[in-house]
């Protein structure tokens, strides 16, 4: 896995294979049948209502994950998205002074570690 920036203070791995370009204003790394969308956003409101926010838009159904790590706390769930026949995670991963909102779609479910993996690795460095 290869540490790529986000911003000065946002930071992921993914494998060095990936490309990275921006698109209609997203921040989008893609290899093969792999692709993750990153929007990163300033907010000051609580955590808590960051959090909130996504956890309103996931379907009741769907699998949902919840991590934190060093003052950053990440939410994430899983849908099939039949009509392109993949797979998206939509994760936030938030601290105090805002978020990064990221979808890692994928073809086929043997990427959900992967994609697990990633979200995870997500890290927020005010001092960077």
């Amino acid at each position: 896995m290869a540490l790529f920036s986000l911003t000065d203070e946002w930071t992921i791995e993914l494998g060095e294979e990936f490309e990275r370009r921006v698109e209609d204003g997203s921040l989008v790394f893609s290899h093969e049948d792999r692709a993750v969308w990153v929007d990163l956003f300033e907010d000051h409101r609580p955590i808590p209502q960051k959090m909130k926010m996504l956890r309103d838009d996931a379907p009741q159904d769907a699998k949902s994950w919840t991590f934190e790590l060093e003052g950053l706390l990440k939410f994430a769930y899983l849908e099939r998205d039949e009509e392109n026949e993949n797979y998206e995670l939509t994760s936030l991963c938030a601290v105090a002074t805002g978020y990064a909102l990221m979808i890692f779609y994928f073809d086929d479910d043997e990427f959900l570690a992967w994609a697990l993996g990633c979200w995870k690795s997500v890290r927020f460095e005010a001092d960077a």
